[in-house]
């Protein structure tokens, strides 16, 4: 397959994808929330015994220092599971590796009976952060045969307006070279190799939350070559494939929502280590791609990021954070290749 304006494409494709990542933001889950705040008239009674009554700020200090013990305490267990973690990631990434071989080795074989052997997309054209590349989090990508892979850092402890987002996506291009219509079963996965942390801060009468989200998905997008929508009249090309069902091609990795604590509440944050050998499986079923047209496959990593506090209480010294460390050492996101199972014969008989 011979594109020859791939560096077009590419500027075409980053100008997209920023254009989407600004509209894709999406308001923060409130209802999410592990516990509620007590309600206003509550918070209005106890200020005013907390007035009334020194003592009350005596308990004040104790539960602050309660809150303090706490956060040192998962923080300190957190940081044992990061080591533990990496202490095993070289042979975890190894054994990636080998079930990724595995797998093409089994689709090589089914390439002897089929009509139209499986096309092996092997190495993405780009990968790239959208809406713009921030290389505080953007610590590097590979592309590498059946093994591209980009690194990415995360470790805040403050959001712009409350909320972030930015999505890593690597772009695979395939051709129908054929003169007529080649109906394809598209599948792609993700895998990843690292930590995450959502940590709220302490509150006196409400803690604070953070929040931390990630999703793979996979995009279809109709390059060139895929002629004019027949009710609408415009045409098809830079545009995207609309996909079936929205369950195989979107695909959630993680949702951490981590509560500070206050008086009336433990803190409760969350964190996760990934599991190098869990694919994150995403696929689009029955796409129909005209002859001689261009596709561009989209495999993509959403993360997004918040806080709420925009009105509670916080404790000095207690600070919120998120953490993604998906960077360190053999850490990482990999995306091995896209499958295309050709259902089509690809002759002209």
């Amino acid at each position: 397959m011979t594109i020859s304006n791939i560096e077009e494409i590419k500027a075409a494709l980053v100008a997209r994808g920023e254009r989407e990542a600004a509209a894709r933001r999406r308001t923060p889950r409130a209802d999410r929330h592990p516990a509620p705040a007590p309600v206003q008239s509550d918070l209005a009674d106890l200020r005013s015994l907390q007035q009334a009554d020194p003592g009350m700020g005596k308990l004040g200090e104790i539960l602050a220092r309660r809150l303090d013990e706490q956060r040192k305490s998962v923080l300190a267990r957190q940081a044992q599971e990061r080591d533990a973690q990496q202490a095993q990631s070289d042979a975890a990434a190894a054994a990636a590796t080998a079930a990724i071989n595995a797998r093409r080795a089994a689709l090589s074989i089914l390439a002897q009976p089929l009509p139209s052997p499986p096309v092996i997309l092997e190495t993405p054209f780009l990968i790239w952060e959208l809406p713009n590349p921030d290389l505080s989090i953007f610590q590097g990508s590979g592309t590498v045969l059946d093994g591209s892979w980009v690194k990415i850092l995360l470790d805040t402890q403050h959001t712009p307006d409350g909320q972030q987002s930015t999505d890593f996506r690597f772009y695979f291009i395939w051709q129908n070279e054929t003169d007529y219509y080649a109906v394809a079963n598209v599948s792609s996965a993700l895998w990843l190799t690292g930590t995450a942390s959502a940590i709220g801060s302490s509150g006196d009468f409400s803690g604070n939350w953070a929040s931390l989200s990630l999703e793979a998905e996979l995009n279809v997008i109709r390059w060139s070559g895929w002629g004019t929508d027949p009710v609408t009249g415009k045409s098809n090309d830079q545009t995207p494939y609309p996909i079936y069902d929205q369950n195989s091609y979107v695909n959630t990795v993680a949702n951490l929502y981590g509560f500070g604590g206050d008086w009336f509440n433990h803190a409760k944050p969350e964190s996760m280590t990934f599991d190098p050998l869990t694919p994150y499986e995403l696929s689009a079923s029955l796409i129909a791609i005209p002859g001689q047209a261009v596709t561009v496959f989209e495999v993509d990593l959403v993360l997004e990021w918040w806080f709420y506090n925009d009105h509670y209480e916080t404790v000095d010294n207690q600070p919120q954070s998120i953490s993604l460390d998906l960077a360190s050492n053999t850490n990482r996101v990999l995306c091995p290749q896209v499958d295309l199972e050709i259902l089509t014969p690809q002759s002209s008989a």
